[in-house]
């Protein structure tokens, strides 16, 4: 049930972001129901994803047999808006653009959605299409960007963190998830959550997906509430 407090207008608001890895049955569901989140930024998400309560808004790029990219759940009214960029979704759900949003990694290869000679100058122009597209709107962005905000870097490059950085900056965001684990013992979380500065975090978090001995997919899931 829905906390005291907790209302369907603008005001608190409970935020997740989980990369599904592609996958979906009625546990995926049932973790992503538990955790109540209002919105969920998604990513590799399947295209029959179907969770009860909720209205699911696809990026248009397809990532294999199935899968999408990124995609935004919510329980709340959403107005899909065009992609700010390949691997990204985005609408807007009660006054604010949410974004969900894959980066590049090392290994990414150099095949379309990334520009660029390198990983780490892949993620810059992401960056720089994501920033170009996004500043200055009331926003919520989050995703498999990954990149630690910290730590040893072993997904992404540490000149893409700094971009990373850079970007964060130019659209006003603070990065609640920064600093919380990754399932990988050693490593900073590369899933984020990032809302505005003049937001006040109640808390951040990580969900285990590993269920009854299953790993429900290659990510745990991260939880902002925001007040």
């Amino acid at each position: 049930m829905r906390p005291p407090g907790r209302s369907a207008t603008m005001g608190p608001m409970r935020i997740g972001t989980w990369n599904m890895d592609g996958r979906t049955g009625p546990q995926h569901a049932e973790l992503l129901t538990e955790q109540d989140c209002d919105v969920w930024l998604l990513t590799e998400v399947p295209e029959r994803l179907d969770v009860p309560g909720y209205v699911l808004h696809l990026g248009e790029t397809v990532l294999g047999p199935r899968k999408r990219w990124a995609g935004i759940l919510s329980r709340r009214t959403t107005a899909p808006v065009a992609d700010p960029h390949p691997a990204s979704a985005a609408a807007e759900i009660a006054g604010r653009t949410y974004v969900s949003s894959v980066l590049p990694w090392n290994g990414c290869g150099e095949h379309w959605p990334w520009d660029g000679p390198a990983p780490a100058a892949k993620t810059a122009e992401a960056l720089r299409v994501l920033t170009m597209g996004l500043s200055g709107k009331a926003l919520v962005w989050g995703g498999d960007w990954n990149h630690g905000l910290g730590g040893p870097e072993d997904i992404g490059t540490l000149a893409g963190r700094e971009s990373l950085r850079t970007a964060l900056d130019a659209m006003d965001l603070q990065v609640p998830t920064s600093g919380l684990p990754h399932r990988l013992s050693g490593l900073e979380t590369i899933d984020h959550i990032a809302v505005p500065r003049s937001g006040v975090v109640v808390s951040a978090h990580r969900i285990s997906t590993i269920v009854d001995g299953r790993a429900l997919s290659d990510h745990d899931a991260y939880v902002v509430e925001i007040a």
